[in-house]
This record gives C-alpha cells, sequence and structure tokens, in this order.
C-alpha cells in the first residue's frame, strides 16, 4: 500500500526543513538553582545559545548557570 503523498511514516520530517528565523526575539533569562529559578532579566538574540551567551555578558554570570525561555 502507498501513501497518498508517497512518503513512508518516517519520511515526513524530512519534508520540511527547520526554518531559524534571523529576526531577534526576547529571550527571559533565570539563573539556575534547585528551586526556585531566579528571572535575571530579559535580552533579545536570535536563538536560546546566543541569548544565553549575551546574559553571560550583560549580567555577568557564567553561562552554565542560565536559562533561556522564549517569550510568547
Amino acid at each position: 500500500m502507498c501513501n497518498p503523498g508517497g512518503l513512508h511514516r518516517g519520511d515526513r520530517m524530512a519534508e520540511r526543513p527547520r526554518v531559524v528565523s534571523t529576526n531577534p526575539v526576547k529571550w527571559d533569562i533565570y539563573l539556575a538553582r534547585p528551586a526556585p529559578a531566579e528571572l535575571l532579566g530579559a535580552v533579545e538574540a536570535v536563538s536560546e545559545r546566543a541569548a544565553i551567551v549575551k546574559a553571560a555578558k550583560e549580567f555577568k554570570v557564567p553561562p552554565a548557570k542560565l536559562i533561556a525561555v522564549r517569550r510568547r
């Protein structure tokens, strides 16, 4: 039996490449602690990794101790 689109079930993800926006978005930056995480502030960046690097410089905290959450 053939699928209507001619693709196998596992091939569906291959048909749509992930699009990464080049527009900066706001990220909330938290200091990772056992509980609760502390909100340090917000930064604008194109990716989670870029947001953490930018926040580490801005808030003078090691990047390994930061968590970035995209604002909606």
